[in-house]
């Protein structure tokens, strides 16, 4: 009963994150860590530093539940902070997964920066990530890697997927079309947005992300429009449309959210294990071009007697 209670109550945090995403770039102040990992002693934070040498905090937070032996990776959207955005790693880690959360430069405890205004993303976002994903080869290498992004995080876990990083990718109101949501944020808020350079090629690179994928889109998400048919070349892609707005996952489907994230993730082992079980059809031919060399030996053998 305790820790349903406790799971309720991270929960509530996260239902009212609902619609937070500014569409333009409002980093989250600094906050007290100490009040967090006295509240949460799983959570453990630390400095991290980017190849550009920025400084950047980091949140570890080790699972309270059953070890899976999954690190799961969180890219929080274009406002807040760690602290904002706790409760989707709190409930990961009930649930058995570590994950890790890490401020944005220019975001909570990180290194300053300056962000131009209405600025969709920088390029800078997906370093830190980047940088974030080598901390957890570093400190967890056995562990299965996944990537999970929120809205503008999608953006940096589609940076890290086509450099053929992590094992697995969850996002909730996934940017599936850039030109597209930069168009509808200019029309539906009038507010006109600018990109990277680099994001040119945003759009078709999606076709080469490999890795499985969950995507929890809102049926009445006007900015990210669920489209699971950009990810054509991922091994695997579930679309969940829930009753929801922009970034309304868990308000839609409450512990259903998290509960479904669990079944996604369990399903890839299942799939890692049926397809070392099953026998590949050029191992088969392979087996019967031996056989039938090895009975034309035989012949050639005895014809020789």
């Amino acid at each position: 009963m305790e820790q349903i209670v406790r799971n309720l109550s991270t929960l509530a945090i996260i239902l009212g994150l609902g619609c937070t995403a500014v569409f333009g770039i409002k980093p989250g102040g600094r906050y007290d860590t100490r009040s967090i990992t006295q509240k949460y002693p799983n959570v453990t934070f630390t400095r991290v530093t980017t190849p550009d040498r920025y400084h950047l905090q980091l949140a570890d937070i080790a699972p309270t539940g059953k070890d899976k032996h999954v690190t799961v990776l969180i890219c929080y959207p274009d406002s807040g902070n760690v602290k904002e955005w706790l409760g989707y790693g709190m409930l990961l880690a009930e649930r058995g997964y570590r994950a890790i959360m890490f401020d944005y430069r220019g975001f909570g405890g990180s290194d300053r920066f300056r962000i131009e205004r209405d600025t969709l993303y920088c390029d800078e976002f997906c370093t830190d990530a980047s940088t974030a994903y080598t901390y957890i080869k570093k400190n967890y290498p056995s562990s299965k890697v996944g990537l999970f992004g929120l809205s503008m995080g999608s953006i940096m876990t589609t940076a890290l997927a086509l450099k053929h990083k992590g094992d697995f990718i969850i996002g909730d109101s996934y940017v599936a079309d850039l030109d597209s949501a930069i168009a509808k944020i200019e029309h539906i808020y009038g507010k006109k947005m600018t990109v990277p350079a680099s994001s040119y090629d945003y759009n078709g690179d999606l076709a080469y992300v490999r890795q499985p994928m969950l995507l929890l889109n809102g049926r009445y998400d006007t900015i990210c429009e669920p489209n699971s048919a950009a990810f054509g070349g991922s091994k695997h892609v579930e679309a969940i449309v829930y009753n929801g707005g922009h970034l309304e996952g868990p308000r839609a489907l409450k512990e259903g959210y998290f509960g479904r994230i669990d079944r996604f993730i369990g399903g890839l082992d299942k799939d890692d294990m049926d397809e070392r079980s099953s026998i590949h059809p050029y191992a088969i031919l392979l087996s019967v071009i031996s056989i039938g060399l090895i009975f034309q030996a035989i012949r050639r053998r005895r014809s020789f007697i």
